[in-house]
């Protein structure tokens, strides 16, 4: 009897080794997996930021050199940095989006770009531009914002009706 008690608790103390020693592997394992998971989540989070700086970046060079133009009077330069200004913000934002981030408080440099239009006597354009504007979600949730767009709208569809034509001032 005493031999069969010997195996018996034998048999169940290595089978109950065995069973730790696998729940210790799977633990391992899973824990593992996580670390692997982690490092790509943050290369992701890292990867996006440099995106994200980069484009941030090119927004303020393109802006400023957009109010360089409009200074000259080169509104045709101008307009042509506003927009990739405005791209790159809105890159931005959907690079954000894919992490979850919601950026869409920044705004894209549309009433910029509107009255740059306006200086090139393309009003339905501007107009156009502004529309563009309502589509963002700060629209809804800034009156501010809202109320900018709104007025902006109803004064160029004012000048549009009294024929408004820009005639830009004399350089020194």
């Amino acid at each position: 009897m005493k031999k069969i008690t010997k195996q018996i608790i034998l048999f169940f103390t290595t089978a109950g080794i065995g069973n730790i020693i696998c729940i210790l592997l799977a633990i391992n394992k899973k824990r593992k997996n996580l670390r692997n998971n982690k490092k790509t989540i943050d290369s992701k989070f890292n990867e996006i930021n440099q995106q994200t700086d980069f484009y941030y970046n090119s927004y303020q060079e393109n802006l400023a050199l957009a109010k360089k133009y409009e200074k000259e009077y080169n509104f045709d330069k101008a307009l042509l940095h506003c927009r990739l200004a405005d791209n790159s913000i809105m890159k931005i934002i959907e690079l954000n989006a894919k992490t979850g981030i919601d950026m869409e408080y920044l705004t894209p440099p549309r009433m910029y770009e509107s009255q740059l239009l306006v200086k090139m006597n393309r009003l339905d354009e501007a107009i156009k531009v502004l529309n563009t504007s309502k589509n963002i979600s700060i629209y809804k949730y800034d009156t501010i914002f809202k109320d900018t767009i709104d007025k902006t709208l109803e004064d160029l569809q004012k000048k549009k009706e009294n024929g408004y034509i820009y005639k830009p001032r004399n350089r020194h």
